[in-house]
């Protein structure tokens, strides 16, 4: 029994040593962005230059295992179904070995593997640049307002469609905003990455989401509302010196009235 876990422990030992010799360092890079921000998936394909002419007639593609999502020679350039308008390759930099693909309004299916390739020469052949795996994470916020504040919602992305709340101490979540509903929602678009709910009260406190269209949650705001202290005004003291000398003098001339009505009635009594 011992002979067979020393046998199994080893080839594990065997598996993970192949496994990190035929993994290159600067084959595999990982990175991690917030959604709705801008990657950077690094590349450099100086080693590839050799025996060409020119940067100009490099031929480099961006590809994911399912699909092509960037290619550029020259001035033309190609970018792939869901990445238009939002993937880009300095050609400047690539003048000068910097391939790095930079994707703009990240989302949440953006994420996984990302290969680079480089094609030089007449012969077109591609060569292996580097893998690189991107990760996209969500938005965690506190917030703490008091009374009558303003509470400012991070869209980060138009990919967002709506804004959840769930109360503290509450089991359901309800809807504050929704993109493009006319009625029911609360808050106030600022431009189209913000927000604005105002005047928030002590019932406001809670949890917020900004959803997607998939349901995932862009960004989770936990929202701590302090209420306001209650000012009560000070009574001026020269207001119950007041009050209390009128009463006094009320008091004095009530007892003098009764005192010569006593008198009064003795008097006539002796006669």
């Amino acid at each position: 029994m011992h002979a067979q876990r020393d046998r199994i422990s080893v080839q594990w030992l065997l598996i993970f040593f192949l496994a990190g010799s035929s993994a290159s360092p600067s084959r595999f890079f990982q990175v991690s962005y917030h959604v709705g921000h801008k990657a950077v998936l690094p590349c450099n394909w100086t080693s590839f230059m050799e025996g060409s002419p020119s940067p100009l007639s490099a031929y480099l593609t961006w590809q994911t295992p399912e699909e092509s999502v960037f290619e550029m020679l020259g001035a033309a350039r190609f970018e792939g179904k869901g990445y238009e308008g939002r993937v880009e390759v300095l050609q400047q930099g690539f003048e000068h070995g910097d391939c790095s693909l930079c994707l703009r309004e990240l989302r949440f299916s953006d994420a996984g593997l990302y290969e680079s390739f480089v094609a030089v020469g007449d012969g077109r052949t591609r060569s292996f640049i580097r893998s690189v795996q991107l990760a996209v994470r969500d938005h965690k916020y506190r917030e703490s307002l008091r009374e009558g504040g303003d509470l400012v919602l991070k869209l980060h992305t138009p990919e967002a469609m709506t804004v959840v709340f769930q109360g503290s101490g509450q089991p359901e979540w309800g809807v504050v905003w929704e993109r493009g509903a006319q009625e029911g929602s609360r808050g106030v678009l600022n431009g189209d990455k913000e927000l604005i709910i105002t005047g928030v009260q002590m019932k406001d406190a809670g949890t917020y989401k900004v959803m997607d269209s998939q349901g995932l949650a862009i960004s989770t705001v936990h929202l701590r509302v302090t209420e306001i202290p209650k000012i009560h005004k000070p009574i001026r003291r020269e207001h119950y010196e007041t009050q209390g000398g009128k009463d006094a003098h009320s008091g004095v001339c009530s007892v003098g009235a009764t005192a010569l009505l006593i008198l009064a009635s003795l008097l006539f009594s002796s006669l």
